[in-house]
């Protein structure tokens, strides 16, 4: 698991989120998810997705449903 915590200082929609898959990485399958860093709640998730065979190359995983963010709310 890896994460990061981020804010926003306007609202905004977050549809989907890239990674960096590098060479010789074999997993194919993957779930993304954004948390809300006050209470842990899942607030979004890419649900599993199978990034195929691709690697030392950026992948874009879409979120199930679009995701609205608010500012100052830390995620």
């Amino acid at each position: 698991v890896l994460g990061l915590r981020f804010t926003t200082s306007v609202a905004g929609t977050i549809t989907s989120f890239r990674y960096y898959k590098a060479g010789g990485e074999t997993d194919t399958t993957h779930t993304g998810n954004i948390y809300l860093s006050s209470t842990g709640a899942l607030v979004a998730t890419t649900g599993a997705f199978n990034d195929g065979s691709c690697s030392n190359a950026w992948v874009s995983a879409p979120l199930i449903s679009p995701f609205t963010t608010s500012p100052g709310v830390e995620y």
